[in-house]
């Protein structure tokens, strides 16, 4: 095997989670240190030519959301690594970026932040108390801002949106009170009626991921009574959740396209990612071919459930940006993670070693 430098294996393009489709599903918006510096860029369906739309050399950009007409990209970006990041929004072509807030000691997360209609957003910040994360609704068109979900006086936790029914009534939110108890709450627009949807006792993980395209509910990952992750659904109409999908293993993601058609779930199976899904019109499994070995960092479904992106990671590869087409199985790179020139063959693919116990079960390694 031929000997490489050690400055060709660090020499990586990477990728970040930050991906989002545009609401046609011709463009994937995504960030990447191309530059030096992890900017926003966009790069066609299918493959092509990236297109840059920032242009820091200090701000990192950190997660990005398309706006419904498809115009412009929301995104956060930090100042010099501070970590407090704020919101910003600028056309998809390009352009400077409107600063939408201007905390500059807080934090600020967004998750699919924007109402149907483009209007409103909501995002996570912790500019009134630094302790706590609290959801925000902020109106692009009055500047007004609103906090939907009350916080205990010096509660320390955090409650993050995860985005707005289909519809336009609910924001859907994750409350966090650590790592290992968490749950699920909506915030009616229409009345102000907060719905504490997966209140429970003790540590329980109920965390919210995916609105169902109806809005009649949502979907969420939960450990009630198992080792595992498993994958559920709350029924707004019956204002309770019931199991989808209960492997031996954890759900890491879950994604839903806008179209109704499909609901696409990661799983990690010893180490190493697996799609599972179900024809959500007829309610049947989908046969989605297998990853090759590696570990999916995340993905997203376009519009009309016909394609996955995905950053993933690859024994013999860094991380880099993927487009799965789910009706001919075909994985297509959209970027090039690997730059110092080494010949993939010569990179090792582990081979998975189970150990014995002394129970009659067995240890991946």
């Amino acid at each position: 095997m031929k000997k490489y430098r050690f400055e060709q294996y660090a020499a990586t393009r990477l990728y970040t989670g930050a991906i989002a489709y545009s609401p046609d599903g011709k463009t994937l918006a995504h960030v990447a240190n191309t530059t030096g510096q992890f900017n926003l860029w966009t790069v066609p369906s299918g493959g092509g030519m990236p297109y840059q739309l920032t242009a820091y050399a200090d701000n990192t950009v950190r997660a990005v959301t398309w706006h419904p007409d498809g115009k412009s990209i929301l995104f956060t970006a930090d100042q010099n690594g501070d970590e407090f990041h704020q919101v910003y929004l600028m056309g998809a072509r390009g352009g400077t970026p409107e600063q939408i807030t201007n905390a500059m000691q807080a934090q600020h997360y967004i998750g699919d932040a924007f109402t149907p209609d483009g209007k409103i957003i909501a995002y996570a910040a912790n500019e009134r108390e630094p302790q706590n994360m609290e959801t925000v609704i902020h109106n692009l068109e009055t500047g007004e801002k609103t906090y939907p979900f009350v916080m205990s006086p010096g509660g320390e936790y955090g409650i993050y949106p995860v985005g707005w029914s289909p519809d336009g009534r609910y924001l859907l939110a994750g409350k966090g009170y650590s790592n290992t108890n968490q749950h699920s709450i909506l915030y009616d627009l229409t009345n102000g009626e907060v719905i504490n949807a997966t209140e429970h006792e003790g540590e329980l993980m109920l965390v919210p991921v995916a609105w169902a395209p109806d809005s009649s509910g949502f979907y969420l990952v939960s450990n009630k009574g198992r080792e595992f992750l498993g994958l559920a659904f709350y029924s707004l109409a019956d204002r309770s959740w019931s199991w989808v999908e209960t492997p031996d293993w954890d759900v890491e993601n879950v994604v839903v396209s806008k179209n109704g058609r499909v609901l696409i779930w990661a799983v990690n199976e010893d180490g190493a990612s697996k799609f599972y899904g179900r024809d959500l019109t007829t309610g049947a499994a989908l046969t989605l071919p297998d990853l090759p070995l590696g570990v999916v960092d995340s993905f997203v479904v376009s519009p009309d459930g016909s394609k996955l992106a995905l950053v993933f990671a690859q024994p013999t590869e860094a991380t880099n940006l993927y487009e799965f087409d789910l009706t001919t199985g075909q994985l297509t790179a959209l970027g090039q993670s690997m730059i110092g020139g080494i010949d993939p063959a010569d990179m090792i693919v582990p081979e998975l070693v189970h150990y014995p116990t002394f129970d009659g079960r067995t240890i991946p390694t």
